[in-house]
């Protein structure tokens, strides 16, 4: 959670200050030409009303301080809930007070429709009243539109409380940054139940040491064995404390491999060509993990592409955070850099590119198992009907 500290204080017009200027010059006028009662009385009140909008500006808002809190993490296209924490520390209370986020402009994101901004707009949210000693909690709503770190400079509040005429506008720094991961959808029954059934290379389906089933064979005593799993009678013989290991069933495990070191030539020199493909590649290869994560797999996931070092990160449930983290890091140069020769297939799994799907046939792996081939220029094919439109799912 992120807290304020002193802010900056600044003084402006409010959206009614203009015209109240303008009424207020006219009535003066009218009354100094006309020497009435009555526009004097109207002049004075006039100005007794201007001098407490000033007041009440330069009194308000003095002690409110707060505080941010966000989610561990969000998927593009997902609603992003952000916390506050209002206190106020002063015994005057703040009225129609308006908090405002300040997120960190992107260089060169012209928000276009293939590059667009991270987030379509400032979160903005308010409170009708804070007392005096107390606090409020508020929340505002967005939508991030990329994946990626989303940064924030801090939050803005401001009031025109009562007559609009002055705002008063509080700038609190609260630096803070978020990794918004890659957006998910929901991929094709036909094409997950696929990919289940041939995720079972060389590593596939079998048994493994570890677990309370049939007998797998013997091993030394470690600390923490459970005394009932020692083998009393080969211990007696001597050379120490022997322990009989059983089997438990190891499920299939699932290899993806992001390749995004082979541009589809077809988005020819169009970046934002380019750039599209390889966020729907990036979106895809998340997908995918998430399916075999929710099919019971044990997945794993490697990125190439671009001259950086592959990133691998095998495993299961606990890893998958971390798997999806790695894609939301990827980060394309402007430059297309085009690692020289195929990166070797993975022993059976999916390989995800920016092209179509049909361009080479499934291949062996290097061990054994079919290779898929899933790409990014027939994304909408991958996914469910339900989804073909965008809709996003919630990430595990």
């Amino acid at each position: 959670m992120a807290s304020s500290k002193l802010p900056r204080v600044q003084y402006r017009p409010g959206s009614g200050g203009a015209v109240y200027a303008v009424v207020l010059a006219l009535v003066a006028t009218a009354a100094f030409y006309s020497q009435s009662n009555l526009l004097f009385v109207a002049l004075g009140i006039m100005i007794g009303g201007l001098v407490f909008a000033v007041l009440w500006a330069w009194l308000s808002l003095r002690g409110l301080r707060v505080r941010r809190s966000t989610p561990p993490r969000v998927s593009a296209g997902e609603p992003l809930v952000l916390r506050y924490r209002l206190d106020n520390h002063a015994r005057l209370p703040a009225f129609a007070v308006v908090l405002r986020e300040r997120p960190v402009d992107e260089p060169g994101a012209d928000g276009g429709p293939g590059r667009p901004r991270r987030l379509g707009g400032a979160p903005v949210t308010w409170a009708l009243h804070v007392g005096g000693r107390r606090g409020v909690r508020m929340q505002s709503r967005c939508r991030p539109r990329r994946r990626g770190a989303l940064s924030f400079r801090g939050v803005t509040i401001a009031s025109t409380f009562p007559f609009g005429i002055v705002r008063k506008t509080l700038t609190f720094d609260l630096p803070e940054s978020l990794l918004v991961l890659p957006r998910l959808y929901r991929l094709d029954r036909d094409l997950a139940g696929r990919l289940v059934r041939g995720a079972d290379g060389d590593e596939g389906p079998g048994r493994s040491a570890g677990g309370d089933d049939e007998f797998f064979g013997l091993r030394a005593y470690r600390a923490g064995d459970r005394p009932r799993a020692i083998d009393w009678k080969r211990s007696a013989r001597g050379g120490g404390l022997v322990v009989r290991e059983r089997t438990r069933a190891r499920p299939p495990r699932l290899s993806v491999r992001l390749d995004l070191s082979h541009p589809f030539d077809e988005a020819g020199g169009d970046d934002d060509e380019r750039f599209v493909l390889e966020e729907r590649a990036i979106s895809l290869a998340g997908s995918l993990l998430s399916e075999a994560h929710r099919a019971g797999l044990r997945v794993s996931l490697q990125i190439d592409g671009h001259g950086a070092p592959a990133a691998v990160a095998p495993g299961h449930g606990p890893q998958l955070a971390a798997m999806l983290a790695s894609l939301a890091r990827v980060e394309a140069p402007r430059g297309r850099v085009v690692v020289a020769g195929p990166a070797p297939s993975p022993a059976a799994g999916v390989v995800v590119w920016t092209g179509p799907s049909s361009a080479p046939p499934p291949r062996q792996g290097d061990r054994g198992g079919v290779v898929t081939l899933l790409g990014a220029a027939d994304f909408t094919r991958h996914l469910a009907a339900a989804t073909r439109p965008g809709a996003e799912v919630n990430q595990p």
